[in-house]
């Protein structure tokens, strides 16, 4: 059994050695520095490092010690917390995620040696509203004592920012797992909704209101538990601090109820239309209500009703489904626990749930008021072809004068960067193919300039490649990436470089702007993109300042 007592004294031990030794560096001029180091970390390579990024990090406005909080500027990047690897005691390890809440970052208490999520937001990033939020989030999850909910350890500030450390999940959200290509059967998908309804139920008994359900706030653990996540919205009863105004819409858009969608209050029959929302993309593959904007979402979830349910649904299912999403709050089930009933008994009937993975997975065209679904009797529409997919993910990494500070992380194509950081893509196909990188931005005249970033030389089929890294330059902006995968060689994408002549420029952006734009989705590899031709094409927008 292993001595935990022995393990967080020594780990203790070892983050005091570390502040000791950088405190007596940073009190010494730079050219002394390095004699320093030499005796204090002798036959420590791990040591010298860690103190090393952390003097990097400590000369950079937005150092998150605790001696140099009180000098930092009014705004706090995110990315930059990642690099200081400290908040109050908690190691940065690594970034998990931003939301529109927060940045979360995996971290571990030096105190108790506990890995721990921990949710961070600045003092002057974010507004009021906000700020009572992110104090909801921590009230309304640490006043809830249930296994299929978060652990809240603590909420607490330091200095420029407000923290939240939970209890860390490694696993998936139900929304990866249903975009995933290994997809679990109805019977166990369904599983995973059991769970959840099993935490809103208790929520709901303890006076709170979620009013964010939705698949990304449903994660999946590795043993196959479920864990709701994001009281941010939350509405406790007794609970101070100002309720949601009359008109003000709260929730995310495809998965709010119709009262949310017209800013209307919310109680707990808000939380049971939500929930028939998961389990409608549980049962069909697709969300019920959809739009090509927020206007038209909205105009959907309050007006319109949803295609039928899949035929091979069990009609109990369909049914729950139905009243769950009844426009009227007086015609959905009268409370999360009678939808726990009923699903549970459904559950318990595994012999009646369709044998196959993919339940729900046949495609839906609408025209107007006609829906065409390609049933089992009827002409199936063509699968995406498999040789036509590609994942991506963005690498990251600060730098200062020119050096790497901190660790590489997985970046958001929603971050914004600083001049002089760097990034890479890792991209991946189940097949070989051909990849090819293009960077459109501002140049130094202000004027967009085209660059072929990859391929560097003669261009070679590849199911793997990380790219080199790429710096952003001086010039702020956006930077919009281009990325294309073909089976065969592109001749008009083959020159690596700036591509200098305007007519050569223009034709390859028009090639990619022609391109038919592929599907994405998310899975715990990074962004799939799948082909909607014979050569994939996507880009991203990369701000940086």
């Amino acid at each position: 059994m292993l001595d935990l007592a022995r393990m967080e004294d020594q780990k203790a031990g070892e983050w005091e050695r570390i502040r000791e030794i950088l405190d007596s560096a940073l009190k010494l001029r730079p050219d002394q520095r390095q004699p320093y180091l030499d005796e204090a970390c002798a036959g420590d390579p791990a040591l010298r490092s860690e103190v090393e990024s952390l003097i990097a990090a400590s000369e950079q406005p937005a150092f998150l010690d605790r001696d140099l909080l009180p000098s930092l500027t009014p705004t706090l990047n995110m990315t930059a917390v990642h690099a200081a690897r400290t908040i109050g005691s908690y190691r940065i390890v690594d970034r998990i995620g931003a939301g529109g809440m927060g940045t979360v970052f995996k971290a571990v208490d030096s105190r108790l040696g506990r890995t721990v999520a921990l949710k961070v937001i600045s003092h002057s990033s974010g507004s009021g509203d906000e700020k009572i939020r992110f104090f909801r989030e921590a009230k309304a999850a640490s006043a809830l004592n249930h296994p299929n909910i978060v652990t809240i350890y603590e909420y607490d500030s330091d200095a420029a920012v407000d923290y939240i450390a939970m209890e860390y999940i490694p696993g998936q959200t139900l929304h990866a797992w249903l975009a995933s290509d290994q997809r679990p059967p109805l019977h166990t998908l369904l599983g995973y909704a059991l769970q959840a309804a099993r935490a809103i139920a208790a929520a709901h008994a303890a006076g709170i209101v979620h009013r964010d359900l939705k698949t990304k706030n449903i994660m999946v653990t590795t043993d196959g538990t479920v864990k709701v996540l994001d009281f941010g919205l939350a509405k406790q009863s007794g609970l101070g601090g100002p309720e949601t105004q009359s008109g003000a819409v709260l929730g995310t858009p495809g998965y709010m109820s119709p009262e949310q969608a017209k800013g209307e209050p919310a109680d707990r029959r808000s939380d049971i239309f939500s929930f028939g929302v998961i389990l409608y993309e549980i049962a069909c593959g697709r969300r019920p209500f959809t739009g090509d904007d927020l206007p038209s979402t909205l105009y959907a979830v309050v007006h319109q009703d949803p295609a039928p349910v899949d035929p091979a649904v069990p009609k109990e299912l369909a049914a729950v489904i139905e009243r769950c999403l009844s426009k009227n709050p007086e015609h959905r089930p009268e409370s999360m626990d009678a939808v726990l009933r009923e699903l549970s008994a459904i559950v318990d009937r595994p012999g009646d749930m369709p044998k196959r993975s993919d339940v729900g997975r046949r495609t839906v065209i609408v025209a107007g008021a006609v829906t065409v679904i390609a049933a089992a009797t009827a002409i199936l529409l063509p699968r995406h072809d498999d040789s036509r997919r590609v994942t991506y993910s963005i690498v990251a990494q600060q730098m200062v004068e020119g050096k790497p500070v901190g660790q590489e992380y997985i970046a958001s194509a929603n971050d914004t960067f600083h001049n002089g950081w760097r990034f890479r893509l890792r991209l991946a196909s189940p097949h070989p193919a051909f990849f090819y990188v293009i960077d459109q931005g501002p140049g130094a005249s202000g004027a967009n300039r085209l660059w072929i970033l990859y391929p560097r030389g003669k261009p070679a089929a590849a199911e793997q490649l990380l790219t080199e890294w790429y710096v952003f330059d001086q010039n702020p902006g956006s930077e919009r990436l281009w990325m294309a995968s073909s089976e065969k060689p592109l001749a008009l994408l083959s020159v690596p470089g700036e591509v200098r002549d305007p007519t050569l420029s223009r034709r390859i952006l028009d090639y990619l702007t022609e391109l038919p734009p592929a599907s994405a989705s998310a899975t715990r590899d990074g962004v799939q993109l799948r082909a909607a031709g014979d050569v994939l094409g996507a880009s991203i927008e990369l701000r940086h300042q």
